[in-house]
């Protein structure tokens, strides 16, 4: 008799037992404060890291593969509903990768989450170049100034419309895959000429109000869709490849927000079809409870695990269908 993970909570807890052990996490210095739903993104930023690394690294034609966090934070998190501890986006992605990445990127605007950030940095064990800027500021250094035949893995975790379109611009002219917090909640109303403005710079231009309903209100499912699709067509124009641009919904009515993924399309896409097929990532309870548990906070295992009788596939599966292969 072996044991099976239950489908929803089990697989959380398994990919979250990496973001809890982290080294990192005992160190001191601010965490970054945040929510339950944090733990589901740094588990799809983990999970993508590892199929990036796993795919990247066989590609002969680079030399190397960077990872660069646009808004790295202070390395840590602190999740306020479990009261727990958890590594940051930096430490997630290297903790997943299956093969460890030639150099990091690390930008983060406030000073005192980068002087945290700076400290921790010793513990990636590699080449590490850090910013203490916005973004914006830095993206045309980071990615103009690349080391010939080197591609990419960009982390962006807006908050707000925090990284504007010539950003992302500049990134996709570059090699690079990008997984995108894109801030769904934020647009539910356009209250003021600044907020318009902000929205203006987030998309590059007025795409956004397409996407307008009664007056000020806004269609936020298709604000997401309008900015995929810019995406899907500056993907086409600066690579001259197919893309491929998909989003994951994390979150519940009340607080949600979307993950994007956009890369060039093939087959490793699969692996992120299967995540999105993970519908659970609606439900606060499984990344709290991981939480409780992993932290001993909770002892409760009965409702994770259910015993079964191991099976044979009858036929092998696509190469990088499953995420748990990863």
């Amino acid at each position: 008799m072996k044991m099976q993970r239950k489908d929803k909570a089990g697989w959380t807890i398994e990919k979250a037992r990496k973001i809890l052990s982290d080294a990192v996490v005992k160190t001191k210095g601010e965490a970054y404060p945040c929510h339950d739903f944090s733990l589901v993104k740094l588990i799809v930023l983990g999970q993508w890291s590892n199929v990036y690394t796993t795919i990247i690294s066989k590609q002969k034609i680079f030399d190397s593969y960077r990872y660069v966090d646009l808004m790295a934070g202070s390395g840590t998190s602190y999740i306020r509903e479990a009261k727990c501890m958890v590594a940051g986006s930096v430490f997630v992605a290297k903790a997943f990768a299956r093969h460890p990445y030639s150099s990091y990127v690390l930008v983060e605007k406030d000073h005192s989450r980068f002087e945290d950030l700076k400290a921790r940095s010793n513990d990636l064990n590699g080449p590490c170049q850090l910013f203490n800027e916005d973004a914006n500021n830095v993206v045309n250094e980071i990615f103009d100034n690349q080391p010939p035949k080197t591609h990419n893995f960009v982390f962006i975790d807006n908050e707000g419309f925090n990284v504007n379109w010539n950003s992302i611009e500049t990134i996709l002219r570059s090699k690079s895959d990008m997984l995108i917090n894109y801030p769904t909640k934020c647009f539910q109303r356009t209250t003021d000429d600044r907020t318009a403005g902000s929205l203006d710079n987030f998309f590059g231009d007025s795409s956004w109000r397409n996407a307008l309903v009664e007056g000020e209100a806004i269609d936020s499912d298709k604000a997401l869709a309008i900015y995929e699709e810019k995406l899907r067509r500056a993907f086409w124009h600066f690579r001259g490849k197919a893309p491929y641009v998909s989003s994951i919904r994390v979150g519940m009515q009340n607080y949600f927000y979307d993950l994007i993924l956009c890369c060039k399309k093939g087959d490793y896409i699969d692996a992120w079809e299967d995540l999105k097929t993970k519908t659970y990532w609606r439900d606060p309870n499984i990344p709290r409870n991981a939480c409780l548990l992993l932290s001993g906070k909770s002892s409760i295992l009965d409702e994770y695990i259910i015993p079964f009788e191991q099976k044979k596939p009858t036929q092998p599966g696509p190469k990088y269908k499953q995420l748990s292969d990863f």
